[in-house]
């Protein structure tokens, strides 16, 4: 090799160094990337199985609808029949007043016939 050579080889070595240098930080700092991401990749996974579980447990919305729906028909069915009771109560509390009525206007004729000199 000539000399000039060798004065090139000399001076671009300091710089040759600095770049394997650079590469043997970036190799080191690419593979706890690599770590990282390995990392992350399990937690996204392990995320993804929960998140698909809560889905499958989940009801939706039309599902509560549904549900709530039904109870909703089943209290208006039940205050129906409150309401056709509470009828029936008040029928047969005016037939009751009534024949009270008509026990009482018996009791006081009888009372008058009884009490009429005969």
């Amino acid at each position: 090799m000539d000399e000039h050579m060798k004065q090139i080889v000399t001076a671009l070595k300091p710089f040759f160094n600095e770049i394997n240098e650079c590469l043997g930080r970036m190799e080191k700092e690419s593979a706890e990337n690599r770590t990282a991401i390995r990392r992350v990749a399990v937690e996204v996974s392990k995320l993804k199985d929960e998140m698909s579980e809560v889905k499958d447990t989940m009801a939706t919305k039309s599902a509560v609808t549904s549900m709530f729906k039904l109870v909703c028909d089943k209290i208006d069915g039940f205050l129906l029949v409150i309401e056709v009771a509470r009828n029936e109560r008040t029928v047969a509390d005016e037939s009751f007043k009534l024949h009270e009525n008509r026990l009482d206007e018996h009791d006081r004729r009888l009372t008058r016939l009884e009490n009429k000199p005969a």
